[in-house]
């Protein structure tokens, strides 16, 4: 699942970068569209006696790659950076349960975002301090995912120091790999079922055990309520042993900084830079 999710925002990445984004001195703002009323992207416009131009894109494509950017990081950094304890792990660690303890507030934030959108696309023009700030965010989506890229599948010569941890977690952090995953009351697979578990989500791990042949986490899940998951399951008849979760402790290396840093200068130059200048 984490290797599709990396597909996909590469694929952004890839169509965003198609677009060509100029440097102006003078804001030529507007929506170019066909006879059915669709945008046309990558159209070019010229400003007739003046040698001013520059290159249309697709409605909504910048937002769409700042926004998978930005949930991306959440993914990666973000939710490990803040849940590091027992008192704030149950809310920020799974989307699903921030939207289930914040649900009217998730629910209206969502109704304002979806009018705002429909705002966004309906109009004309934008203001260009908007303008702005939706292609900087674009190009900080645009740099920090290059170099995340880079940095984490094309062999480095410094990849020592790239790799040197400048801080970790306290606690570590169990996933959940297999759906539908059992929790115990108890170290035993002969215990009581507190809860069932999908694959993907993740919990903060309070502690480790090996009774017998397997290994087996204390995790939270609920205020001052815990539950037990193993491992590996032990071969059944006719069923072989799976892995079921694994636990990780979250780092924080010296190439996320720099991904972060490149992320932010990509930013302000996307937002300073956004002028269309004569050709």
């Amino acid at each position: 699942m984490f290797q599709f999710q990396r597909m996909v925002f590469c694929f952004l990445m890839a169509i965003g970068l198609t677009i060509n984004v100029r440097t102006v001195n003078a804001n030529i703002s507007g929506k170019v569209s066909n006879q059915a009323g669709n945008p046309i992207a990558n159209a070019m416009v010229t400003l007739m006696g003046q040698g001013i131009k520059d290159t249309t894109g697709s409605d909504g494509v910048f937002l769409i790659a700042t926004a998978g950017v930005l949930y991306f990081i959440y993914l990666n950094y973000l939710r490990y950076l803040i849940s590091d304890s027992e008192e704030v792990a149950l809310r920020y660690l799974n989307l699903g349960s921030i939207l289930a303890d914040y649900s009217y507030f998730a629910g209206g934030a969502g109704l304002v975002i979806l009018v705002l959108l429909i705002i966004f696309f309906r109009m004309h023009t934008l203001p260009p301090l908007l303008t702005r700030t939706i292609k900087g965010g674009f190009v900080f989506s645009a740099g920090f995912m290059l170099l995340y890229l880079i940095t984490n599948y094309i062999p480095i010569s410094y990849e020592t120091r790239w790799n040197e941890v400048i801080d970790s977690s306290t606690h570590k952090f169990l996933k959940v790999l297999e759906d539908n995953s059992s929790i115990f009351s108890e170290p035993s697979l002969e215990g009581s079922t507190l809860a069932r578990m999908p694959a993907g989500h993740v919990l903060l791990n309070t502690g480790s055990e090996e009774i017998g042949s397997l290994m087996w986490s204390r995790v939270l899940l609920g205020t001052q309520r815990y539950g037990w998951i193993v491992h590996v399951s032990p071969p059944q008849m006719g069923i072989p042993e799976k892995k079921v979760s694994s636990e990780f402790r979250f780092y924080f290396r010296y190439k996320d900084l720099y991904v972060f840093i490149t992320g932010l200068i990509c930013c302000v130059g996307g937002f300073w830079r956004f002028r269309i200048r004569p050709v």
